[in-house]
């Protein structure tokens, strides 16, 4: 698919933000180098509230909409680094989710974009 985009005259992407696939991601970059990749926050909510107790999930999503809610990245990274602080005891395989991710905040470093 992204290569036919490329071959019907699409030159530039500046982010794909995509679920967490396989191989979705180095698929994307190695079509369009150029562009940044960024998980998608929707999938990435949905995968952490799997391992959240029923009776706890409005709190955790509420403190953790403030991350993805955030004006800049520095600020999106200290909320998550809190949040992750918060909940690494309570629920260790929610945050695992969030640990091993390098794009989550790439929409707010674009060009145009806030820091």
């Amino acid at each position: 698919m992204l290569l036919s985009l490329k071959d019907r005259g699409l030159e530039q992407v500046l982010l794909f933000i995509t679920d967490g696939l396989n191989g979705i991601r180095n698929a994307c970059l190695e079509v369009f180098p150029n562009a940044k990749h960024q998980a998608c926050w929707t999938h990435l909510c949905r995968n952490v509230m799997k391992y959240v107790r029923a009776k706890d999930k409005t709190t955790v999503m509420n403190e953790l909409k403030c991350v993805y809610n955030a004006s800049s990245a520095g600020e999106a990274e200290s909320i998550l680094y809190n949040f992750m602080v918060k909940y690494s005891k309570i629920y260790p395989k929610a945050v695992a989710v969030l640990e091993d991710l390098t794009s989550l905040f790439c929409i707010l470093r674009i060009p145009n974009g806030n820091s």
